[in-house]
């Protein structure tokens, strides 16, 4: 019987300052998209898909050859003051199908960038580029490389690490297991502690 060795776990996650570092260098070379799209991945403790969407085969509405987006964050999904955020994680709609809500009020670096955008401008997805247009998942992690080396975040810092660096950021300042398996929408606390990386 064949035996597969398992992956070993990561290790690494961003810092906030890491973060921050990456954001600042976005919006210096004006990718204010990319900016608000990373922000909100780890205020919110979501994923990238679920952030910024993807395109997908036998989708509608915003299309691009057979292809059309979905699945990230519309601006339906924000109420008109720019206060509250209910969406329902993409991974977890089928265990957890109930849709989340986020208190924009209590993340004001995000709600201050949603503001910013011009109110003839919220149709659509939310996490647009300098066209105006959504990201796939190729362009925004092009993006993640670029600022992050203009930043000088170490290159063992993967996008996909943000939402372990929230967790981690979240227990370090007192958050409980219990509040940090809220915050990342997981099933299992067993789930969640494997997003506690930093010892």
């Amino acid at each position: 019987q064949l035996k597969l060795k398992s992956p070993k776990p990561r290790s690494s996650s961003p810092t906030f300052e890491q973060i921050s570092a990456i954001v600042a260098a976005a919006d210096a070379a004006g990718d204010a998209g990319f900016a608000l799209g990373v922000l909100t991945q780890w205020h919110l403790s979501l994923r990238a898909m679920d952030v910024r969407g993807d395109f997908f085969e036998g989708v509608g509405g915003i299309t691009r050859g057979s292809t059309g987006w979905g699945k990230g964050l519309t601006w339906a999904m924000i109420d008109r003051d720019i206060t509250t955020l209910s969406k329902t994680p993409t991974k977890t709609e089928d265990k957890l199908p109930d849709e989340i809500v986020w208190d924009l009020t209590m993340v004001p670096d995000v709600r201050q960038r949603l503001l910013d955008v011009p109110s003839d401008k919220r149709v659509g997805p939310v996490i647009v580029d300098s066209r105006g247009m959504p990201f796939d998942r190729f362009s925004y992690s092009k993006l993640w490389r670029k600022h992050r080396t203009t930043a000088g975040v170490p290159e063992d810092i993967l996008m996909m690490d943000t939402r372990a660096g929230a967790a981690n950021d979240a227990e370090e300042k007192g958050a409980t297991a219990i509040e940090i398996n809220k915050q990342l929408n997981h099933a299992s606390l067993e789930t969640t502690k494997r997003y506690i990386r930093r010892k």
